[in-house]
Parts: structure tokens; C-alpha cells; sequence
């Protein structure tokens, strides 16, 4: 396709799920590349805002405040709420949106999505009823739900892009480059290795069992002389302290941003972790790294060779929301530690044959 010189702008809308954020932001690049005039506007969450704040195909990002929409209905006052909605309309409305992509399929989005007044919308997966809001659907369930960021790159490739180059990551600060060394200045000695570890999900049945770290971790440490670093969010913070007084790790979770997070990912030896966004970001880097997904697997292959997915193909799996095992998850407690070393002890040393020749 023949890139556009009209002047547009457009929306894309995904307002939440760290994890999906990081998947799917390459959009913005594919689309910035077939309209290079686009004014390209990305509506999100603010908890979420500093995994697209730096990302350059990003003109600017609209920020929607669920938390307060919820406490207006909550507290039945419809008539504020019903206000915001209009303030909304008008904020997006001013910005004379050509198109709008709904990306995330959920009624808020979809009804973020119908206030922007684009001329267009566009809807992947509509549910909840969200595709009364839009002008034309997409299917998720088409796309080769094998490949990293599948439903996304189908999205792009039914608008007539090529998916070829679908870059995951982040774009971090100078200041968030620093905060990161800062941070691992006080853990870790110059031309020292480590290895992270994202332990920390959404959903229960996503997560390894916390055996399976603990005896992980510590023959990480035996078998290659790595210290060991907790990632995850301040709501995960007890967690990770917990954990890390079993295994002898250190725990980070609650003390960095996604920002941070993916400076220190980047400066790793090792990368290991279950779905979340920060093992996104790691299996896109140049880290060795391992995802570990059970009840959800949203990729097998990232096409980088420095990263594995650890999945078992089960009848019922992925199951996502609705678990049939009657809480055992065998498609995660089956995934040994011997099963992570033994792909980590390949992993590691195709790395090192790898880097040889660079």
C-alpha cells in the first residue's frame, strides 16, 4: 500500500492491561509508517501511561480516569457522570478524529471509542456489547494466535499493512536510565551478572507455583553465579518480599516503574517470568529469556532467539477465564523447574555462540 500524504488524525483505544499495551503498541509505528502526516492519539489509563509516554509514532496520549467514572456510579451520581461523558465528547470531538480503532473490545472502550465522533470506527473482538459503537468489526479469533501481538498484527493487516516489522517494547527516559542504574547500584556490583524474575500476574491460575521459584532460584544461583531480582507492581510488593526471604532473592517489586523495570530487564543476564507485561518486554529484548504461560499463552514464538515460550499443549488450554481443572492448573504446575533449566541451559549457551560472532 501507498503511503498516505493526507493529513489525519487518528485513535487508537486500548485503556488498559499492561501486558496487552506492550503488545500491541507497534501498531502505532505501522500505522505512523503508511501516514506519515497522521496526528496519532492513543487513549489510556493513567496507571498505564508510562509504557507509551516515550513511544515516538505517539503524537499524544488522552488519559481516561476509570477509577473516577466508577466512584460517580457507584455513588449513583448519574448527573456528574453523565456531565463527564459530555466533557469527554467534547475533549475527543474537538480533535476531529478521522478514524478511531477500538483494540481492547470492552464496553468502556468502545463507548470511549463512540465519543471520540470518528468518522470511522473500527472494533477488534467487540464484546460486552461494544460493537454497537462501531462501524465495522474485526474478528479476533482469525489471526494466528501463535505469533506474538497475533490479533493486532491482523488488525493492520486487514487495514492493508505489512505486520512484518512488529517491534515490541518500550522507549524509556534519560531519567528512568537513571533510576534504573541508581537502583541497581545498591544491589549489584559493577560487571557483576543477575537474572530477574516476574513472578507476578492478573489471575491466579496464570501464576507458578511459589515451590517452583524458590527451587529455581536457588540452583539459578548455584549453577551460574547469578544474583536474582524481583520485578513487579506495588500492589505486589508483600508478595515479592515474601518470595525473596525464601529464596535469598531481592526484592524490587513496588519499587520501580515500567520504565525502570524494562532498563533493568535490559541490563540482565537472565530474564524469566509468567504473563505479565514486564515478560513481554523481556522476550522482545536481546536477554535471554523464558515466558511461562498456562491458562493463557498469548504467543508460542516472538521470532527473536533469545527468548522460549514454556507451554503445554493440554485439551483444555489455554482456558483463559474459564478454568475446567477444578483448580489444579496442570498446565502450569506441570512446567518443572527441571523443565526451565533445561531450556535456560540451551537458551544461554546459543546466546553465548551467538554473541561469539557478533
Amino acid at each position: 500500500m501507498r503511503k498516505s500524504q493526507l493529513k489525519k488524525n487518528i485513535l487508537i483505544v486500548r485503556l488498559s492491561s499492561p501486558g496487552d499495551i506492550v503488545l500491541a503498541a507497534p501498531m502505532a509505528g505501522v500505522i505512523k509508517k503508511y501516514n506519515p502526516n497522521a496526528y496519532l492519539v492513543w487513549a489510556v489509563q493513567p496507571e498505564s501511561k508510562d509504557l507509551l509516554i516515550n513511544n515516538p509514532n505517539i503524537d499524544e496520549l488522552y488519559l481516561w480516569d476509570k477509577r473516577l467514572w466508577q466512584e460517580l456510579w457507584k455513588k449513583k451520581r448519574l448527573l456528574k457522570l453523565i456531565r463527564l461523558c459530555i466533557r469527554t465528547h467534547k475533549e475527543l470531538k474537538d480533535k476531529h478524529f478521522e478514524i478511531a480503532y477500538d483494540i481492547q473490545g470492552l464496553f468502556k472502550s468502545g463507548l470511549i471509542t463512540w465519543l471520540s465522533g470518528a468518522k470511522e470506527r473500527i472494533g477488534i473482538g467487540s464484546r460486552e456489547g461494544s460493537y454497537i459503537f462501531m462501524h465495522r468489526l474485526v474478528s479476533r479469533n482469525i489471526a494466528n494466535r501463535d505469533q506474538i501481538g497475533a490479533e493486532y498484527r491482523y488488525l493492520v493487516s486487514q487495514l492493508g499493512y505489512s505486520d512484518s516489522k512488529w517491534q515490541i517494547g518500550i522507549k524509556t527516559s534519560n531519567d528512568a536510565q537513571q533510576r534504573a542504574a541508581d537502583i541497581l547500584a545498591q544491589h549489584i556490583q559493577p560487571n557483576e551478572s543477575f537474572a530477574v524474575i516476574c513472578p507476578f500476574t492478573t489471575r491466579e491460575q496464570k501464576h507458578w507455583k511459589e515451590a517452583y521459584w524458590q527451587q529455581l532460584l536457588l540452583r539459578v544461583r548455584g549453577r551460574y553465579q547469578f544474583k536474582t531480582l524481583i520485578l513487579g507492581a506495588s500492589h505486589e510488593a508483600d508478595r515479592g518480599k515474601d518470595l525473596a526471604r525464601k529464596c535469598g532473592a531481592i526484592n524490587l517489586a513496588g519499587t520501580t516503574g515500567f520504565q525502570e523495570a524494562a532498563e533493568i530487564i535490559k541490563r540482565s543476564s537472565l530474564a524469566i517470568g509468567v504473563d505479565n507485561a514486564l515478560t513481554h518486554m523481556s522476550q522482545a529484548s536481546d536477554t535471554p529469556s523464558i515466558a511461562i504461560f498456562g491458562p493463557s499463552r498469548p504467543y508460542l514464538y516472538t521470532e527473536n532467539e533469545n527468548s522460549k515460550v514454556l507451554h503445554l499443549d493440554r485439551y483444555c488450554s489455554p482456558c483463559r477465564r474459564k478454568p475446567i481443572c477444578q483448580q489444579r492448573f496442570e498446565c502450569m504446575t506441570e512446567i518443572t523447574p527441571d523443565h526451565v533449566l533445561a531450556e535456560l541451559r540451551t537458551l544461554i549457551k546459543d546466546t553465548k555462540q551467538r554473541n561469539a560472532f557478533i
